[in-house]
C-alpha cells in the first residue's frame, strides 16, 4: 500500500473519470510526483504546495530532478520537455495526413505513420488540461493553462493542426513555408497570411517589370539594366505613377529618336 510521505497531501481526482490518469498528460498514472521532491524537501521553499501528484512514468521521470514545490510550475516544466521530446513526431503530425502515406515508398510510409501515430499522442499528451481534484478535503480547479484558440480570418481553431491545414489550402501557401513562417511571427496566422500575400504581390511585380522593361530593351536595342533602373527612379519620384505609366515616360524622353 502506498503511503503519502508526511507533510504532504495527496491531489485526488473528484471525478471518476479522471482516477488513475496522470494529471501532467493523461497517460495512465503508476507513480506519484512529489512537490518538491523529498530531496530537497528540507530547502526552503514557503510558497511550496506539498502535494503528492499522480503521474505516469515518462511524466515522474521527467519531473525528477526538478526542484520547484509549485504544482503550476512543474505542470510547465514537464510539458515543455515533452515538447521538445516530441518535437520531430509532432512536425511529421503537423505536416502529415493518413490520406498521404499511400504516395510514399515504402520505407517512407512507414517512417512517416510512426511519426504520425507518435506525433499525434504527443500533441494530445501536450493539450491535456488536468482535472478538477481534490487536496484535504477542498476542491480546486485545475491550473493548466488554458486551450490555445487560432484565429485565422475570424474563425477559431483549439488545435493547431487544423489551423495550419484550413491556413495552407484556403490560401495557397505552401504547408513548409507556412510554419516557417508563424515560427517567425509567433503563431500569428493572420499577421502570416497578410504577409505572405505582400510577398506574393512583390513577387509578381517584380516578374512583372523584369519582363516589360526587357521586352522595351529588346524593342528599342537598349540596355535592360538602364531601362529597369530608369523605371525605379520615376517610381521613387512619384509614388502614385504606375509602372506602365513609368515605361511610358521612359520611352517618350529617353528612347524614342534614339
Amino acid at each position: 500500500m502506498h503511503i503519502t510521505p508526511a507533510n504532504y497531501q495527496r491531489l485526488i481526482a473528484i471525478n471518476s473519470e479522471d482516477f488513475n490518469c496522470c494529471f501532467y498528460c493523461g497517460c495512465v498514472a503508476t507513480e506519484y510526483d512529489l512537490a518538491p521532491p523529498t530531496s530537497i524537501r528540507n530547502v526552503i521553499q514557503p510558497h511550496s504546495d506539498n502535494l503528492e501528484i499522480p503521474a505516469c512514468r515518462e511524466c515522474h521521470q521527467l519531473l525528477k530532478h526538478e526542484p520547484s514545490g509549485l504544482l503550476g510550475r512543474r505542470i510547465d516544466v514537464v510539458k515543455d520537455k515533452l515538447a521538445k521530446k516530441y518535437a520531430r513526431a509532432i512536425s511529421v503530425y503537423q505536416m502529415w495526413d493518413a490520406s498521404e502515406l499511400n504516395e510514399l515508398e515504402h520505407r517512407l510510409q512507414q517512417s512517416v505513420a510512426a511519426g504520425l501515430k507518435l506525433g499525434e499522442e504527443a500533441t494530445q499528451r501536450l493539450s491535456y488540461k488536468g482535472f478538477v481534484y481534490e487536496v484535504n478535503g477542498h476542491r480546486f480547479d485545475s491550473p493548466h493553462s488554458p486551450v490555445e484558440v487560432h484565429c485565422v480570418a475570424g474563425t477559431q481553431f483549439t488545435d493547431f493542426k487544423s489551423a495550419l491545414n484550413h491556413t495552407s489550402s484556403s490560401y495557397r501557401i505552401p504547408k513548409a513555408k507556412l510554419k516557417m513562417l508563424l515560427k517567425e511571427h509567433n503563431n500569428n496566422f493572420d499577421q502570416v497570411i497578410s504577409l505572405y500575400q505582400q510577398q506574393v504581390l512583390a513577387a509578381l511585380a517584380e516578374k512583372e517589370m523584369k519582363t516589360k522593361c526587357k521586352s522595351l530593351a529588346q524593342q528599342y536595342k537598349f540596355d535592360a539594366a538602364f531601362i529597369r533602373r530608369s523605371v525605379n527612379h520615376y517610381m521613387a519620384e512619384d509614388e502614385e505613377m504606375s509602372l506602365e505609366q513609368a515605361l511610358r515616360k521612359l520611352e517618350v524622353e529617353r528612347l524614342m529618336g534614339k
